[in-house]
């Protein structure tokens, strides 16, 4: 499986062209590997972010969505039930880990 994304990765930084940013994007999914779908970012994008959400009391769910951002504000918020995490970055397809925005403990 570590093969697969890895030509996944390598396949996505063959089809950089020097104007476009791109980021990887998925929305509420329970595992990074459902995370892998780079898209060209808009123009006015500047960073890729990522924010991992976990719910629950005892037995945590957690949830990871990723994708372009114009403004991206790292936060880390715990409010009991529910703890989100967010990380930004700026360079080409640089979201493509899914703990790198763990919630906070």
């Amino acid at each position: 499986m570590s093969g697969f994304l890895l030509s996944l990765l390598a396949a996505a930084l063959c089809v950089q062209t020097a104007e476009s940013f791109s980021c990887f994007q998925c929305h509420k999914q329970t595992n990074n590997l459902y995370c892998l779908k780079p898209v060209v970012c808009e123009n006015s994008d500047t960073h890729c972010m990522t924010t991992v959400q976990s719910e629950g009391l005892d037995a945590r769910t957690s949830y990871i969505t990723k994708g372009c951002s114009q403004n991206c504000f790292e936060e880390n918020v715990n409010e009991g039930v529910v703890q989100t995490a967010t990380k930004c970055c700026n360079t080409f397809l640089c979201n493509f880990n899914g703990a790198t925005s763990s919630p906070p403990q």
